[in-house]
């Protein structure tokens, strides 16, 4: 198989595998308690199943040019992956997955933005700090009543 055919297959495989992923992340507007918690663990799942992503296949899923998604990744806010004997930059799924939804959220408001990157950061690190356990135990502290007031 030519390498021009092996990067064609690999594209395709991805961009269907981020594909249902987003299907049926479509469905869990109709979920709430425990069959969203399992629909997201299946998505979890799905993503963890998705090899790491070359750059010029992310661009394509990210609808951006591949200098841009390169710079992206030097610039940190898409986390890249080591690939053994690969020279070729490496994009984690799950991390491109989410930039994916902050910029379709993005394109959907109509937004140009010059400062999108300092933004898309500012969401990315907004994003891992509501997953922190420290945070979310602070927030359920709060929920329960249980504060201080100063």
């Amino acid at each position: 198989m030519s390498k021009t055919a092996f990067l064609e297959k690999e594209r395709a495989r991805i961009t269907d595998e981020f594909a249902t992923v987003e299907r049926l992340e479509g469905l869990a507007d109709d979920l709430s308690g425990e069959p969203l918690a399992e629909l997201q663990d299946i998505v979890h799942t799905l993503l963890g199943r998705i090899p790491p992503v070359r750059v010029q296949i992310a661009a394509g899923l990210l609808c951006l040019a591949q200098s841009t998604v390169s710079r992206w990744a030097n610039a940190g806010l898409l986390a890249q992956v080591d690939v053994p004997n690969s020279s070729v930059v490496h994009l984690d799924p799950h991390h491109l997955h989410e930039v994916m939804h902050l910029l379709r959220a993005v394109r959907d408001k109509g937004e140009k933005n010059p400062d999108f990157t300092k933004h898309l950061r500012w969401a990315l690190q907004d994003r891992q700090l509501a997953q922190s356990h420290a945070v979310t135990q602070g927030l359920a502290e709060l929920d329960r009543g249980e504060y201080v007031d100063l």
